[in-house]
């Protein structure tokens, strides 16, 4: 399990883009294989008040998730416990640098003193 208040070895320097950007913080991530055997990397992170995970894995053959599907995903593989209803999650596609579709899928953690969502895979720290 991982507190979303544990920001030790973060680093700064990435930043959002739009009229209220905010200096973003990543502090952590970790990688690994879904049920299905996809590879996926889980990187954790916050803007502001707001902390977040985004969950980045392959998608295979056009295929389509929507809010439900992508929290049972996230649930069933073991990579998060959501706590609250309904989540905060959205899954979008895109193409990635070398032009592969992947899934980018983002989840509020801990908004508004409220924890949303327990991370439960260990997390490794950014080297600064």
């Amino acid at each position: 399990m991982t507190t979303v208040h544990a920001v030790s070895g973060a680093r700064t320097g990435r930043r959002e883009i739009g009229p209220e950007a905010k200096e973003v913080v990543d502090i952590g991530w970790t990688e690994g294989v879904l049920d299905d055997g996809r590879p996926f990397r889980l990187e954790f992170w916050c803007a502001g008040d707001a902390y977040n995970v985004t969950v980045f894995t392959p998608r295979t053959n056009g295929e389509e998730l929507d809010d439900a599907d992508s929290r049972a995903l996230l649930e069933d593989c073991g990579l998060l416990d959501f706590l609250a209803d309904p989540a905060r999650i959205a899954a979008r596609p895109f193409f990635d640098a070398r032009l592969n579709e992947i899934w980018s899928i983002n989840v509020v953690v801990h908004a508004d003193d409220t924890e949303l969502v327990r991370i439960l895979v260990p997390l490794r720290k950014y080297q600064s």
